[in-house]
């Protein structure tokens, strides 16, 4: 594929898109999420998510036929296409939610992506523990209680909660295509009149230190019980200035960095 090829980003309807479509964008979520920082390829089913190799190695196995861990168990996909389906159903199509998604291609090629929603307060957990939660939904509720605080003292009422944003791994050396997602959710959000924005990732994550660099903030966290590490949630409380910035100057990097400055 030539790396010179234009990008193009559209809206995403899932329900309208026909199956050819959506395994593209399936394919692109476990390639994605399979590769560093997260190596959710495979798991071993009898240490669980604790122990898992990248996709490319579980394929690697998988064509000689070795996919036993060395304490006994055996290495099991991680984003099987049911598992694919669900999430993507899940976080698609609620339409009390108002989900969004948008695309990023190179040629037919589907290199990224990212799903929202304008959520109210009072649902933002039940939503996060469902698109989010693999184990005790009563626990995890439980650790999100502080959440909802924050934003309730912050007098946020809705907010445009962004569930998933990623970028294949040989697309990442740039910031131009995050970017664009970016620039899409924004302006979602402003045309639903919805300017605080919120999201989770982890430390790892290259989108954290972008996020900071645009005037988010970490607020909260929580452990992830099936990897051992631990989620940040990031919240901007008014993201306009981020959104000008970004229509405005054609370099993505300095209208980040120009988000940010005290000036």
């Amino acid at each position: 594929m030539n790396s010179k090829e234009k990008l193009k980003i559209s809206k995403l309807n899932w329900q309208e898109i026909g199956l050819e479509e959506k395994y593209k964008i399936m394919n692109t979520y476990r390639d994605i999420y399979g590769s560093p920082p997260w190596n959710e390829g495979a798991y071993c089913n009898k240490e669980g998510w604790g122990k898992r190799i990248s996709l490319q190695e579980y394929r690697e196995r998988l064509k000689i036929n070795n996919l036993h861990c060395d304490c006994g168990g055996y290495f099991t996909p991680c984003y099987p296409d049911e598992e694919v389906g669900r999430i993507l159903n899940e976080e698609l199509e609620n339409k009390d939610q108002k989900p969004f998604g948008v695309i990023i291609k190179k040629g037919e090629k589907v290199i990224g992506f990212v799903f929202a929603g304008i959520i109210i307060r009072k649902h933002l957990i039940n939503k996060v523990v469902k698109t989010r939660s693999e184990g005790d939904k009563k626990r995890d509720t439980r650790l999100l209680e502080g959440l909802e605080l924050i934003l309730e003292k912050g007098k946020i009422d809705k907010i445009l909660y962004c569930y998933e944003i990623g970028i294949k791994k040989e697309e990442r050396k740039g910031i131009t295509p995050l970017s664009l997602l970016i620039k899409g959710l924004l302006v979602y959000g402003e045309n639903n009149n919805v300017f605080s924005g919120l999201f989770w990732t982890d430390k790892k994550n290259a989108i954290y230190k972008i996020a900071i660099l645009a005037g988010f903030l970490p607020v909260y966290s929580i452990p992830d019980f099936r990897t051992g590490e631990r989620i940040f949630f990031l919240l901007n409380i008014d993201f306009k200035k981020i959104l000008y910035n970004l229509k405005i100057f054609k370099n993505p990097a300095i209208a980040l960095i120009r988000t940010n400055s005290t000036k």
